[in-house]
């Protein structure tokens, strides 16, 4: 046999290696995409520890900066949480931030409601940001029975339905046994 030829011969199978022709083909390294984790801005975390400190104390929630600090909090949730273009990973890690200060804290921005009564929760079903809901519903904490101005609960209807608190009409169904507080 030539230089660099092998053969073996096994059970009647000849296996040849060919070491000469053999060529590696440099690679690069396969890319790995690693998403980046969303973070609480330092005005949002400070934001956070002042409700986290005085959430049990009705006359603090009243002072000047707590108003500042929840409409701080109201802001940035609902830029986050509840625009069409919503991101779920974003509003994942916002969540699982805001369970790291505290779940007090967490439940009462979850439930964070705008001047017509909307929630996060509203917005997303309203969007049809179905992911979004279901990291929403995922916490446990959401108040799915809140109603905003317009009377409507979170599974009033679908998107932009102008149905008044009956069972809402398919695809939405399969979402009612999850629409109960825990």
């Amino acid at each position: 046999m030539a230089k660099g030829h092998h053969a073996i011969n096994i059970e009647g199978f000849k296996l040849a290696r060919v070491e000469d022709e053999m060529q590696f083909q440099e690679r690069e390294p396969e890319k790995v995409k690693i998403r980046g984790r969303y973070k609480l801005s330092e005005k949002m975390l400070s934001a956070c520890n002042l409700l986290k400190n005085n959430i049990n104390d009705p006359k603090a929630v009243t002072s000047k900066d707590m108003r500042f600090c929840l409409n701080t909090l109201q802001h940035e949730w609902f830029r986050v949480s509840s625009q069409k273009s919503a991101i779920p990973a974003m509003v994942g890690d916002y969540i699982a931030a805001f369970e790291a200060i505290s779940p007090d804290v967490l439940r009462y921005v979850i439930n964070l409601a705008d001047g017509n009564g909307n929630t996060a929760l509203h917005y997303s079903m309203s969007h049809s940001n179905f992911e979004i809901v279901k990291l929403l519903l995922d916490t446990h904490m959401c108040n799915v029975d809140h109603q905003n101005k317009g009377l409507y609960l979170h599974h009033a209807g679908g998107p932009r339905s102008p149905r008044p608190l009956s069972a809402p009409p398919w695809p939405w169904r399969p979402l009612w046994p999850h629409l109960r507080s825990p």
